[in-house]
This record gives C-alpha cells, structure tokens and sequence, in this order.
C-alpha cells in the first residue's frame, strides 16, 4: 500500500513519476531507433515496388513477337476484312472477290396457323439424321424436332409461317441432304416428287439391254435431293450407272456426264442414290441411268419405277467462295481465309476488288521500348533519392551496388555480340544523361528498326543460350530476378534484417520496462516506509510534549 505524504506533506506520486520519467529516457531513445527503421524498411518497400514494375516492363519486351507486330490496310473494307498475326509475312495483295461463299436455304411449307396438326405421319431424314414425324405434330413442333437433332448441320426457322430450312456452315458442299419417306418431304414441301418414267414418256416399264440407257430430261433445270429406281421382278441382274448433266452443259458431249454412281441392282430390288452433296451447287437438267452388262443369261434389265426428289423452293443454293488473288483463282468452302498468306486472315464480305497490305508495324514495340526507358528512369531516380543525404537509406551499401548493377546491365555493351552488330543501347538512340536517366531519340530508334529489325531485337532479347550472350533486357531480368526473390534476395534479406533490429529493440524495451516497474515498486517502498517513521516521529513528539506539559503543571 503506497501512502502519499500524509505526514511529509509531499506529493509522492508526482516525484516517483519524475524519477521514472528520467530514468525511462533509454526507451524513447530505442523508440527513435525503430522509427527510423522502419522509415529504412518503408523505403526498402517502395524500392521493390518500383523493381517488380520494372520487370514488368520488361517482361513486355520479352515477350514473344513483342519486335514483330504487324499492321494492315484494307483500301476497301466493304468487301474484305483483314487481320494478321504478329509473324505474318510482310505483303500487298490485290483481290479480286468473284464470288462469297454462302449456305444452302431452302423454303418448305407455308401454313396459316403454324400450331395445327398437319397430319403428316413417318420418318424424316437431314443430312443422314432421323427424325420421326408424329401425325399430331403442327409445324412449330416440327420446327423444334429438326433443331433438336445433334450434329445436323442444319437450323430450323419460321418466316411468316413459312418453314425454312438452312445449313450452318457455308460452301458447295453445305448443301442440304434430305430424305426419309416421300409422303412427308412432299407434304413438308421440301421436294417434288417427279415420276421418272412419265417425264421420259414410259408408260409402264422400261427394258434396257447392255449399253442401253434411260435419260431422264427436266421440263426445268432443278435441284436434285435423291433418284430411286426399282426393278421388275421380271428384270435380270445388271450393272449399273447412274449420271446427271448439270444445267447449261452440252448433252452431246461426254465429258459433260457427271457420274452420280454405280453397282449391281437385282430383280425385285429399289436403289437410292441421294445427289445432294454430288451436285452441290449445280441445278441439274438431265439424269440418265445406263444399263452397262446383264448377268449370264440375262437378256435385259426391267425398270418398274424411277422417282426423283427435286427441292421445291431453292432460296439460296450453296457456293463457295472465289478469289482472285494477285491473278491466282483461290476457292474455299468459307469466307474466312487463312492459307492466302502466312499469318493473315482475309474474310471475304461482298464481291469487289480491295487491296490488303500486310507490313511491320513499329510503334508498338517502340511504346514497350519507351514504357520500359520510363519506369528505369522512375526506378533509377527514386534509389538516388534514398541514397541522398538525410534519406532513408543514405550511404545503404547494398542498395548502391544495385544502384550500380541496373546502371551497368542497362548501358553497358553487351558482351559477345558480333562485330559490327548493335551491341549497346546508346547505337539506337537511348543515351544516359548527366543523372543516370534514359532519353530516347525516337526518329533514331525507329530508324533502326526499320533498317536492322533483327539486330535490334537481339540487343535486348539474346540468350546465353541460343544466341551465346545476353541481352539488355534479359540480363535485367536477371538481376531482378536475384534481387527480388522472395526469402534469398537482396530486398527480402533487407527488409527481414532491418525487421530483425525493430524485433531486438522491442525485447530490450520490455526486458527495461520490467526492469523500470521493479525501480518504482522500489521508490514507492521507500516513500511508505519514511512515511511510517515520520509518522513515528511525530507520536513520540506528540507525547514528549505532553510529559513536558504535565511536568509543568506539577511544578505548579
């Protein structure tokens, strides 16, 4: 229990925390220490800060294709689009579209109400997948049916009730291939169905002997989904051709046939042969099958039926796409090209002529260049900062050798370059001025670029490895890449070491803090303990003076 000049009439507890205050000086003196370190290890944190930018920038020029972008002109943009790669070979093309390639479309049905049952009933086929047709289905529900089948290559929709089918990808070869049972391709009003035999003026059967053939003529040129032929019970068996002579072509000559295909047909037998992707985007004008041998014994071969699937509505017959390309024809299936030039792309919008060059495009390795000159001058001037006089880090010897090094490894010649290559960067128009920092003189760097792409590029990305040197912003890399590790390099040892100093003065604070209590635990025994003699003293005075008086009044 402390006691506070009951009897001195001091104030005790002021003069204990005096005494303390004198003797706690060390600790503010400590406590000065760890601000200043901190304010070193603050500092330490910006520097890294502006390293791990600097890397950045150089990780950008590093890069790869960072020194070859590449730049195209399109003189007309209505009729091509042109994008390149940064390795696209330098070119200038003129072409000459003729043709764009475009998908198959055709229009089917045109109903009132496209909800109705439409009492069709049986299988449908697209481009080899099937479907079943219920006889309750109504035309939107058909329209669904046909969008659902995977992989059909084919979209579904309804323009003013009108079914229309189309292929999703583009080209000769996108037509549309339909099949299944006539009732519903007819019903559907996707096809015609047209009696081979009527149309060539057979009634009845038709008998062919070897060589013999049936040619089928089209009041119209049209375009032809599938032929079926069957034979007679009576027929032998024979081989077969089956041909057709597209639109505008000369009947007369046989080079004009395209053959449709081929094989061997027995008595009682029905062949399908589907013409949709042989035709491509030919309209056909004339089908013929001709009878090449009979079997032994045979004498002729006897057709009971031919019937032709014709599409009804064509809205848009497949194409591919024509190019004429500096005078040479290219054909693809797609409006967009890839193989006209390495590393470009052409997508073909209309038909016209464009002229399309591809060339090096400078300002943006040039803006890498200048981002990268930019953040070493940011870098390089903040460490000077720090180094000054009365600065955190003043006369740091580690971080004036980094100084040093990214000074050395930036300007420096880069050692086992060829002779009469570019070697350092003061021979591209980066120069050093008086404080260390970069200027760029841009119309020399672009110059050189221009005249020795290659030779520049290896100035700040050859490697010990491939190229038997390194160079500029590889050997930074480098140095940051030590520097900026994460428990070894120069920062982080920094950084924990001035962390280890501010750790170390805490300890001695608080072992002196302790050490401080005990002392005031000591002061204010003291204090109490002259209190109590004090107070002593005053008891016994107390009582000498009444002796004293009373041996007064007895004398008395």
């Amino acid at each position: 229990m402390q006691i506070g000049g009951l009897i001195s009439g001091l104030d005790t507890q002021a003069l204990i925390d005096q005494l303390m205050q004198i003797e706690a000086r060390p600790i503010n003196i400590w406590r000065s220490q760890q601000d200043k370190l901190r304010t070193r290890k603050d500092a330490w944190r910006d520097v890294q800060s502006r390293l791990e930018n600097l890397r950045s920038r150089i990780d950008s020029l590093l890069a790869a294709n960072a020194f070859s972008a590449r730049s195209v002109t399109v003189s007309e943009q209505s009729v091509v689009k042109a994008t390149a790669t940064p390795t696209a070979t330098p070119a200038s093309l003129d072409l000459n579209v003729l043709a764009v390639a475009r998908s198959h479309r055709l229009a089917g049905l045109t109903v009132t109400d496209a909800n109705a049952e439409l009492k069709l009933q049986g299988s449908l086929q697209i481009n080899g997948k099937t479907l079943t047709i219920e006889s309750g289905d109504s035309l939107a529900e058909i329209r669904d049916k046909i969008n659902g089948l995977a992989d059909a290559g084919v979209r579904a929709t309804l323009i003013s009730n009108t079914l229309v089918l189309e292929s999703t990808s583009t080209g000769s070869q996108s037509r549309i291939e339909l099949g299944g049972d006539a009732e519903v391709l007819v019903g559907l009003g996707l096809t015609d169905e047209i009696d081979g035999l009527q149309a060539s003026g057979i009634t009845g059967t038709w008998a062919g002997a070897a060589g013999d053939e049936l040619t089928i003529s089209l009041s119209q040129a049209r375009y032809l989904q599938q032929l079926t032929f069957t034979t007679s019970s009576d027929s032998g068996a024979f081989d077969y051709e089956v041909q057709y002579l597209p639109a505008g072509a000369d009947p007369a000559k046989e080079e004009s046939w395209m053959t449709a295909g081929s094989g061997t047909a027995s008595a009682g037998q029905s062949v399908t042969l589907n013409l949709a992707k042989l035709t491509a985007d030919q309209a056909v004008a004339q089908v013929r099958i001709r009878v090449k041998s009979l079997g032994n014994g045979q004498t002729s071969a006897v057709l009971s039926e031919v019937t032709l699937q014709a599409e009804r509505n064509t809205l848009q017959a497949p194409r591919d796409a024509q190019v004429s390309v500096n005078g040479l024809l290219v054909t693809s299936s797609s409006n967009k090209l890839t193989n006209v030039s390495d590393g470009l792309t052409l997508e073909l919008l209309s038909e016209g002529e464009s002229r399309v060059s591809v060339n090096a495009d400078l300002n943006p390795v040039i803006d890498r260049i200048k981002q990268f000159v930019e953040q070493y001058n940011s870098t390089y001037g903040f460490i000077q900062e720090k180094l000054a006089k009365d600065a955190a880090l003043q006369g740091d010897g580690s971080l004036m050798r980094l100084a040093m090094d990214l000074r050395t490894r930036t300007t420096g010649p880069v050692a086992g370059t060829p002779a009469g290559e570019l070697d350092q960067l003061a021979l591209v128009g980066i120069t050093t001025d008086n404080a260390g920092k970069l200027t760029v003189d841009e119309s020399k760097l672009r110059a050189a670029l221009e005249t020795k792409p290659e030779q520049v590029e290896k100035l700040f990305t050859a490697t010990r490895e491939v190229d038997g040197r390194e160079g500029v912003a590889v050997r930074l890399k480098n140095l940051l890449t030590v520097t900026l590790a994460a428990s070894t390099g120069l920062i982080a040892q920094s950084q924990a070491a001035l962390e280890d100093r501010i750790k170390d003065i805490d300890e001695r604070i608080a072992a002196f803090e302790r050490r401080l209590e005990l002392r005031r635990q000591h002061l204010v025994e003291q204090f109490t303990a002259l209190e109590k003699v004090l107070s002593t003293l005053s008891s016994q005075s107390t009582w000498l003076a009444n002796q004293i008086k009373g041996l007064s009044s007895n004398a008395v």
